[in-house]
């Protein structure tokens, strides 16, 4: 799915075969509404999000600790 380096939230194949026999099996498709996205797809995404969460935190706590500081 990708470069791993460059991108850290791609799951690695070694990675998904661990992870995938531990998700449940779908159910039935139902007519209306969004189609169901790819587990894998879908747990690159909650990745992505949790290192754009963490970079937001780092940053903020850089910010905080140097209000007030002079060079």
């Amino acid at each position: 799915m990708g470069d791993r380096q460059s991108r850290p939230w791609v799951v690695s194949d070694e990675l998904w075969s661990l992870i995938e026999p531990l998700l449940p099996v779908p159910g039935p498709t139902k007519v209306e509404g969004r189609p169901r996205v790819p587990d894998r797809h879908a747990l690159c995404g909650i990745l992505l999000f949790q290192l754009i969460l963490l970079q937001a935190r780092s940053g903020a706590e850089v910010k905080r600790a140097s209000v007030g500081r002079t060079i």
